[in-house]
């Protein structure tokens, strides 16, 4: 097969930042799952606010600890946006109890975009890894 038909693959040295990257998603999307739970459902009255928002917390926690192992040169500004993002979330996060308290359905689900927003630039860096791959 001509290299021009080549599958794109992600060049060795980047390999064990993609690993990294994910294995920081896994605590980021368990917290925001938590997060999403608290909205109410048809016959789910949602996980408890409190609840919720630890978890969600702990999540954003577990994964600004992993971030170092994923930072590299080729994804830096991605990297800088993403730890940017976590810090604004979890000061978000911490100060986010008074304002659940007496949302409606569609206040919470504001609440938990808020929430959620400054956490977008994941979803960029994982578009970075693919735009880095090379022709194999």
């Amino acid at each position: 097969m001509s290299p021009l038909f080549g599958r794109r693959v992600l060049p060795a040295a980047l390999l064990p930042r993609l690993v990294a990257f994910h294995e920081a998603l896994i605590p980021l999307e368990s917290g925001k799952e938590a997060l999403v739970e608290m909205v109410p459902q048809a016959r789910y009255p949602g996980r408890p606010f409190p609840e919720s928002l630890r978890l969600f917390i702990e999540g954003l926690a577990a994964t600004a600890e992993l971030m170092p192992a994923w930072r590299d040169e080729a994804l830096e500004a991605d990297w800088r946006a993403c730890d940017a993002g976590i810090r604004k979330a979890r000061e978000r996060a911490e100060h986010a109890a008074p304002a659940a308290e007496g949302r409606t359905f569609e206040g919470l689900l504001e609440l938990v975009q808020e929430l959620l927003d400054p956490l977008e630039p994941f979803e960029r860096a994982e578009e970075r890894f693919r735009e880095l791959r090379v022709r194999g």
